[in-house]
């Protein structure tokens, strides 16, 4: 599909598709183009043994109608032959499929006079949608009563009663959905200049999802938790773009079922992925460990006391460290008006908590003093940061008083940091000298920090919200409008609207949230000390206390 747009080192998803006819679409009537190819209403048996032994003219059918009908209806009169059928052949003879003028001529369609069709191809695009929902890979209901067999239906009538199988090809169907998604958006553009499409801020279309690039993500090593809030934000288009990417830590397995051979043992049940929970992400006080970097032979922890500053009702601010500091506790400072900071936002599963006490290891705390005196832009030169490992103490430390006041004043550390820091493992392997910023913002969109319970707050509240990656910081604000600014007609068609989506829902505070009176703690609610866990542990964010943990299950975000 040459109109995607790829990651820079693409693995994973390649697929070519035959094109089975080069006949062209008659230019008629979208819905009744089967009664003019020779497919008009049978009998429901008759019907089911089409799509149960399938042939060579039915498959081309369906691809002049639903996918050469679909470009006709939407874009205007195209010739099959010389527009999408490439020079190369497949084992058989037929060309491979072609889309690389497809973003031409629909950009060609949005500046002429040929709007007159629009409503023709909206419809077409409805009606190939229903079509693309109810075929899937299994018979949905198939009928059997000797009555209903012998009723007369269309074929737009038989596939929206029984769901048959698909009988295309899973590459054809993937095609299929990817033109629909690209038809969709493109209804929304007006030309706003030369070369410079204004999208109307259309949500992505969200399809089922294909089995196939069910397949490939899980081969890829991404986890079925990981799957299914991509599955239900991003679009086709993108889909084949995270496919294409390599999975946040791919040597983990991500097991779904117990298969064990002889003398085997299967894994617990809790120690299985699905599609709303991780084991690799899974917390517990009894066996979380800090994490030392990799390399240390075992670095002694430097100790933090925020009690002192929690009873002045204000919240501590951690001094960086030099190298040659060889203080055994952390130096803090009471937060004060006009203080410039960072907050640190972490995955707890990447090991930079402490369920115990307040301290970490010396080479992790050097390792963030550092990262906060070498932020870029408005951040730079930054001494103070603040870190839920150091600054909230946690449940074994038994300060409920101290704790609560913590949760008072966590909306406050948000929106008085100068810039938020978010640190995942994920994104600390990937350079950011390397790829582009499409690659970036997927990378930060399908990170694990991204389903984390906190990051509604962490990313409103922020007035600069920074990643870390392997070899840089990069602000996320900067990024979306490079992006935005650079749009044309390929990437607005492919990838904006899901980032639009993503970026804004990140960037928003949600109204339900806004309300004085919320006390939703499993919905990311900003005052974080009305929440009151029946287990009467904390709700503090590095906390890793069973409440925590269970709260957010059924949330596609998850809870990290």
């Amino acid at each position: 599909m040459d109109h995607l747009i790829l990651p820079k080192d693409s693995t994973g998803l390649r697929f070519e598709i035959p094109v089975l006819s080069t006949e062209n679409y008659d230019g008629g009537d979208f819905l009744t183009y089967p009664n003019r190819q020779g497919w008009g209403p049978r009998r429901v048996s008759e019907w089911q043994t089409v799509f149960e032994k399938p042939s060579v003219e039915f498959k081309a059918f369906l691809q002049r109608w639903l996918y050469f009908g679909l470009v006709h209806v939407r874009f205007g009169p195209i010739d099959v032959k010389s527009t999408f059928a490439s020079e190369k052949r497949d084992e058989y003879g037929r060309p491979i499929l072609t889309t690389k003028l497809l973003p031409k001529i629909a950009l060609h369609s949005i500046k002429s006079s040929r709007r007159a069709n629009s409503f023709h191809g909206a419809v077409a695009v409805r009606i190939a949608d229903t079509i693309s929902v109810r075929l899937t890979g299994t018979w949905v209901v198939k009928r059997d009563n000797p009555q209903q067999l012998e009723d007369v239906e269309s074929l737009m009538q038989f596939i929206t009663s029984e769901g048959p199988a698909d009988p295309r090809d899973p590459f054809d169907s993937l095609a299929t959905t990817l033109l629909y998604d690209f038809s969709n958006v493109s209804s929304q553009w007006t030309p706003s200049g030369p070369s410079n499409i204004s999208n109307g801020g259309l949500p992505p279309r969200v399809a089922p999802m294909s089995p196939d690039i069910w397949t490939i993500l899980r081969q890829r090593g991404w986890c079925p938790s990981a799957i299914l809030p991509m599955a239900k934000h991003l679009t086709s288009s993108a889909l084949v773009f995270v496919a294409n990417m390599t999975s946040p830590n791919a040597g983990r397995q991500h097991r779904m079922i117990n298969i064990t051979g002889s003398g085997g043992s299967p894994l617990p049940k809790d120690e299985l992925c699905n599609e709303l929970s991780c084991p690799h992400l899974k917390l517990s006080d009894d066996t979380y460990k800090t994490r030392h970097l990799d390399g240390c032979l075992g670095c002694e922890d430097i100790v933090a006391d925020p009690t002192a500053i929690f009873r002045r009702r204000k919240f501590p601010l951690i001094m960086a460290i030099d190298a040659d500091n060889e203080d055994t506790g952390v130096t803090l400072v009471e937060m004060e008006s006009n203080v410039s900071y960072i907050a640190i936002s972490h995955v707890w599963s990447d090991g930079l908590g402490n369920v115990q006490r307040n301290a970490l290891p010396r080479c992790q705390l050097l390792r963030l003093s550092d990262m906060v005196r070498n932020l870029p832009g408005e951040a730079a030169n930054t001494t103070l940061f603040w870190l839920d490992t150091l600054c909230m103490p946690p449940d074994a430390a038994d300060q409920k008083e101290e704790q609560y006041t913590a949760l008072q004043l966590m909306r406050q550390v948000y929106e008085d940091a100068s810039a938020v820091l978010v640190l995942d493992s994920w994104l600390m392997s990937i350079s950011c000298y390397q790829i582009d910023d499409a690659e970036l913002m997927m990378s930060i969109f399908t990170a694990t920090w991204n389903r984390r319970l906190w990051t509604y707050q962490e990313g409103a509240l922020a007035r600069m919200l920074l990643f870390r990656f392997q070899d840089g910081t990069c602000d996320l604000d900067s990024m979306f409008k490079r992006y935005e600014n650079a749009l044309d007609i390929t990437a607005s068609t492919t990838l904006w609207t899901c980032f639009d989506v993503k970026y804004r829902g990140l960037k928003r505070v949600p109204s339900y949230l806004e309300s004085e009176g919320c006390s939703c703690r499993s919905n990311g609610c900003y005052d974080f000390s009305k929440y009151k866990p029946s287990c009467g542990r904390s709700a503090l964010p590095g906390s890793t206390s069973q409440s925590r943990l269970t709260a957010h299950t059924s949330s596609e975000r998850g809870v990290l």
